[in-house]
């Protein structure tokens, strides 16, 4: 580039590659000289942005899915301008006017409205009548992580806006604003405390009911457990499923629980149904989780088992299971909020079966099997049949239709 001024692209890995050409949606203008822009790959879809600076400065724009609507940051010589991942607005300009060493910062995962401006620098001087000096020197701006800032908004020299805040529709924020908490008005003024925010618009819920979600776990690497796998499997002559992946544990369930409650707090009751054995990690303090074991739900005459469908068959025994309730495998993850809503048809609250592809019915493995099996039982009692697989996910049972 000109005058030693540069634009980089920063792959996921951190690489960084000079880049000429085209930013759809991006114009860039270098009035001065060894200025550099970062931009982070996947790269946010730019609409009517415009960057001006001089000197020296630093714009760096985090890896985004989101759109970026009218970003303007008018910058001079000497500052820094950083914007983390996922920042969404549709209409912001980030200024901090000629003052050096200023720097605007916004965090991960931000989302500005229309009409939105942050100034570090006043643009003009104050001056203190008998001292003659200035009293009104620019200030650097941070906004945190998840800060959702409403349309029509001023923030203010030296502003520090913690993580996870709100501030309201036509605010002028002029001092700090605290971490979890909702802020509105003219100047901004706390309203709320222990608040968040999510990108979903809120919904009117139609199921009032509580769930539970039932998870089965076994832990492979438990050298009892493999002791007595072993002298049942000669004892009874029988061979396990030999696919080893159905018994591996890799600490899977610990973050299945933590998409749990990021992505679905609302659930009422954790059950985890293990055969005498507690995860390392888990924290049993938590009053939402028990584990239940096998000798709870299932007669002694047909224990220890080892098959999966033999626990399911008894998951509506656990003692204060909740009617409706999600079943889930320990290596199930949530990616985005859901509700109970997205488990059944609203009408009759009936939950949703779904299932995966069509089956082959030549395949002897001990799961296809038990479809078929399963199949077989269907034609029977309805005359039809559904000749898919069974659904790997999170899905909703009633206790009663069991």
């Amino acid at each position: 580039m000109f005058n030693g001024n540069k634009i980089y692209k920063i792959d996921k890995l951190g690489n960084k590659k000079l880049f000429r050409g085209i930013i759809p949606g991006l114009t860039i203008r270098f009035k001065g000289k060894n200025s550099i822009i970062e931009l982070h790959e996947p790269l946010p879809k730019f609409s009517k942005c415009r960057f001006r600076i001089k000197d020296n400065t630093l714009i760096s724009i985090g890896s985004s899915n989101q759109k970026i609507k009218k970003l303007c940051i008018n910058g001079e010589s000497n500052q820094k301008y950083i914007i983390g991942k996922n920042f969404f607005t549709y209409g912001c300009e980030l200024t901090a006017a000629s003052e050096n060493n200023l720097t605007i910062s916004i965090g991960n995962n931000c989302m500005f409205a229309k009409n939105i401006i942050l100034r570090a620098s006043d643009g003009h001087s104050v001056i203190d009548k008998k001292s003659k000096n200035v009293v009104n020197y620019g200030k650097n701006i941070t906004i945190g992580d998840n800060v959702w800032i409403a349309g029509n908004v001023i923030v203010l020299k030296g502003v520090e806006i913690g993580n996870n805040s709100i501030i309201g529709h036509g605010s002028v924020v002029t001092k700090n604003c605290e971490e979890f908490c909702a802020y509105a008005g003219n100047p901004a003024k706390l309203i709320k405390k222990e608040v968040t925010w999510l990108r979903e618009a809120p919904f009117i819920p139609l199921f009032n009911e509580p769930v539970d979600i039932v998870y089965t776990y076994v832990n492979s690497n438990d050298l009892k457990w493999q002791e007595k796998k072993s002298f049942w499997a000669k004892q009874l002559g029988v061979k396990f499923d030999i696919n080893n992946c159905r018994y591996n544990d890799n600490e899977e369930l610990k973050y299945s629980l933590r998409s749990l409650e990021k992505y679905a707090s609302w659930i009422n009751k954790i059950y985890i149904i293990t055969d005498s054995q507690i995860p390392s990690w888990i924290n049993l303090n938590n009053s939402k989780i028990k584990i239940i074991d096998h000798t709870e739900i299932i007669d002694n005459q047909y224990l220890p088992t080892f098959n999966s469908n033999a626990i399911l068959h008894n998951i509506h025994k656990i003692k204060g299971l909740s009617e409706y309730f999600l079943y889930a495998d320990d290596d199930c993850f949530l990616v985005k909020h859901i509700y109970p809503e997205d488990f059944i048809v609203n009408e009759d609250l009936k939950p949703i079966f779904r299932f995966g592809a069509k089956y082959h019915k030549k395949d002897t493995s001990q799961f296809h099997q038990m479809q078929l099996n399963a199949d077989n039982l269907l034609l029977k009692i309805n005359k039809n049949t559904i000749n898919y697989t069974s659904h790997h996910c999170f899905d909703m049972y009633k206790k009663s239709d069991i």
